[in-house]
């Protein structure tokens, strides 16, 4: 169990912020790399894909084993529109649905007939760039942790 080692300090604020800064700096480049090489796009898919995992673990469905497309039938039941995309992201609304069409063309969406958007069904399982992603991504948290554990911030 990793915990916090003691009361903050100004010392170990700093540290932690500077290697908060490096993960996020390495987050942002594989996001970018997998995302059309946009990095705003990265963070429309990880709007579109929070919303729909937030209703998976609010259900307590997470803890259950399931295939990829028991999963993204899960995942397809709760669209995101663009007001939710803008407003979420920062990115003006007329740049939210440019880059919202620019997802579904090049199938990382699809948009329901509601309206809304969702990750593409099959996108993810179909997708040797997602586990490359999530593969950077992991890698990139170990390393934060090794780093805070190294300089005093956290403890195992």
């Amino acid at each position: 169990m990793i915990t916090f080692n003691g009361t903050p300090t100004p010392v170990k604020n700093r540290i932690f912020g500077f290697k908060f800064g490096d993960f996020f700096i390495e987050i942002c480049r594989v996001l970018k790399k997998f995302a059309d090489n946009d990095i705003d796009n990265a963070l429309i898919i990880y709007v579109v894909a929070n919303a729909a995992m937030q209703d998976v673990v609010e259900s307590g469905l997470h803890n259950k084993e399931m295939s990829d497309s028991e999963l993204i039938t899960l995942l397809s039941a709760r669209g995101v529109n663009i007001s939710t995309v803008a407003n979420t992201t920062g990115i003006d609304r007329a740049t939210a649905r440019r880059k919202l069409k620019r997802l579904q063309e090049i199938g990382f969406l699809m948009r329901k007939d509601d309206g809304t958007f969702i990750i593409k069904p099959g996108f993810a399982s179909n997708n040797t760039d997602v586990d490359t992603l999530v593969e950077a991504q992991w890698g990139a948290l170990r390393k934060l942790i090794k780093e805070l554990i190294k300089y005093g911030v956290i403890s195992e």
